[in-house]
């Protein structure tokens, strides 16, 4: 992917749930001035990681 010379704010988002409703997270938000909204979901492993079925 790519958005170079496309402007672009970086964030995060965090909601706490209720007693009926799940927290939600986004961990990476892009929101670019061509009017297109990315979502990322990250993870992080201390190992080598494979990525298969």
């Amino acid at each position: 992917m790519s958005i170079a010379g496309i402007h672009a704010e970086a964030s995060g988002f965090y909601q706490h749930g209720t007693a009926t409703e799940h927290d939600v997270q986004i961990d990476l938000l892009l929101d670019r001035r061509d009017n297109v909204i990315d979502l990322f979901e990250l993870k992080f492993y201390n190992e080598p990681y494979r990525l298969d079925k």
